[in-house]
Order: structure tokens, then C-alpha cells, then sequence
């Protein structure tokens, strides 16, 4: 919900920024909103892993985020502010970059998966 939230207010804003022709705005908002995801997503993924004890919620997390956070910007961008199309390539191009992010936080979670049993470190269940 954080991240949705922060996702809409961030395009709105970005959108904003550049039609005021702020440049310092425009390349200070992405900051913010990077900080903002950095900083939800490590705090609810300490809690979580404290809380529930499933090994592989940071990957459902970005996942989901990653889903949420396209999908406001492609519906944003593209449908409700209504953005010439050098401003939809920025996007796709920001989606295939956190795409390769993704493919290989997937492919890290596949090689150390093989070192736990059901999800659980082998270490904490026979300890």
C-alpha cells in the first residue's frame, strides 16, 4: 500500500516537476521516491521476517511491488495524465532495467533455495 501510494504521488509529481521545466525537482523527485521504496521495502522486510517466518517473502515483496509500481506508472503515464510518448519510453525503459533487477534477485533466490529445507535454513531447524 505504501509503495502504490508513493507510485501515484511520484507521477504526479514528476509530471508536474516537468511541466514547470523544474530541473532541479525533476531529477530530485526520483531520489525521493527511490529512497522512499529503499526504505519501506527494508523496514516492512526486517518486520516481516521477524513476524512470518517464510524465507522467500523478500521476493513476493519485490515481485508485488515491482507489479504495483508498473502498473500505476503505465496507467498513470499513459491513460490518466495523458504523456506524449518520450515520456512512455522513459518508463519502459525504467521497466526493463528493474526487470534484469528482478530476473537475477529471482535467480539468487533459486541458488540459495537449494540450501534450505522447505524454506527454513537447514542451520535453524537442527540446531
Amino acid at each position: 500500500m505504501t509503495i502504490a501510494f508513493a507510485s501515484i504521488l511520484f507521477d504526479y509529481t514528476f509530471y508536474r516537476d516537468i511541466t514547470w521545466e523544474s530541473r532541479f525537482l525533476t531529477v530530485f523527485t526520483p531520489f525521493v521516491y527511490a529512497a522512499i521504496c529503499f526504505t519501506s521495502g527494508w523496514f516492512f522486510g526486517f518486520r516481516s521476517r521477524r513476524d512470518i517466518p517464510i524465507w522467500d517473502l523478500g521476493l513476493r515483496s519485490h515481485a508485488i511491488t515491482f507489479i504495483v509500481c508498473n502498473l500505476t506508472h503505465e496507467l498513470m503515464l499513459g491513460t490518466i495524465l495523458g504523456l506524449p510518448k518520450s515520456f512512455l519510453v522513459i518508463q519502459h525503459k525504467t521497466l526493463l532495467s528493474w526487470s534484469i533487477i528482478l530476473t537475477i534477485h529471482i535467480i539468487l533466490y533459486f541458488v540459495f533455495r537449494g540450501h534450505s529445507i522447505k524454506g527454513l535454513k537447514r542451520n535453524e531447524i537442527f540446531d
